[in-house]
């Protein structure tokens, strides 16, 4: 994958780049996605997006949240693949324009 283009409504992939680090970082650390995304604000994000690697991932960081909320204890390690989260994150820095 040489280049991504996410986002046709953005001058650049910057919103997912931001959010997909902040995904790594509660991930890698053990927090709960929901102490710092937004289930709605993801959705947003995953519906103007135009790769299914990255739609996938926000899919599931929604649903992880969405599990939270209700109260149940979830790793989100079990739904985000760490790697694949990291290969994304260096392409879209590669590629920073749409």
């Amino acid at each position: 994958m040489k280049y991504l283009k996410l986002f046709e409504n953005f001058n650049d992939n910057e919103p997912v780049i931001e959010t997909l680090e902040t995904i790594l970082s509660l991930v890698k650390s053990g927090k709960r996605l929901s102490s710092k995304l937004n289930g709605g604000s993801v959705m947003d994000l995953h519906d103007k997006c135009d790769d299914s690697q990255v739609m996938k991932i926000l899919a599931n960081v929604v649903d992880v949240i969405s599990q939270e909320i209700e109260g149940s204890v979830v790793k989100a390690s079990d739904f985000i693949d760490i790697n694949e989260l990291e290969g994304l994150i260096r392409i879209l820095k590669a590629n920073p324009k749409n």
